[in-house]
């Protein structure tokens, strides 16, 4: 019985610390933007992934031409 007691203890104070551990966050949290998480699928071999990649390439070039100054 005293044996069960110890393995037990043993048991639970070993789950409390590696739960600890878990729990505890970095300070630094990665936050991709949106065109980073759609260019990393549009690199990717998953399906519909050149469908993304075209999108992509829509959206910058009519960003480029809403950037561009309008003519006197």
């Amino acid at each position: 019985m005293n044996r069960f007691i110890r393995i037990a203890i043993t048991t639970m104070l070993l789950s409390l610390c590696l739960g600890a551990c878990s729990s505890h966050k970095s300070s630094e949290t990665r936050v991709m933007t949106e065109h980073q998480r759609d260019s990393t699928i549009a690199a990717s071999k998953l399906p519909g992934a050149d469908v993304v990649g075209k999108a992509l390439e829509q959206s910058d070039s009519a960003k480029a031409r809403a950037d561009q100054p309008l003519p006197p």
